[in-house]
């Protein structure tokens, strides 16, 4: 069987490749091919997010992202959660007029 070969784009409009399976990883690992990019191989019908794909183990934004996540854990603190909207102020116009009668 011959050796992978990968193509990979970020938006479609500029394509890179061909790279082998060897070169291509080190291009995920120097961060030059991320998880938001678009990977794709002759075997494939479809592009595909580098992300979606086993290939993002390989990219040092996984590993930081699982670093955050088990210095969390270890912490024992929830990872942090959205802010909640702000409730909307009180009209306090009713009160004033009250008062003022």
């Amino acid at each position: 069987m011959a050796d992978k070969v990968w193509y990979y784009t970020l938006d479609g409009s500029e394509k890179f490749g061909p790279y082998t399976d060897e070169d291509f990883i080190k291009l995920i690992q120097q961060d030059i091919v991320t998880p938001e990019h678009y990977i794709w191989m002759p075997y494939f019908e479809n592009w595909m997010k580098l992300g979606d794909t086993v290939y993002a183990s390989y990219s040092p934004r996984k590993e930081e992202e699982a670093q955050t996540e088990e210095g969390t854990a270890e912490a024992g603190q929830e990872p942090a959660a959205q802010p909640a909207a702000a409730a909307e102020p009180e009209d306090s116009t009713e009160d004033s007029e009250e008062q003022t009668d």
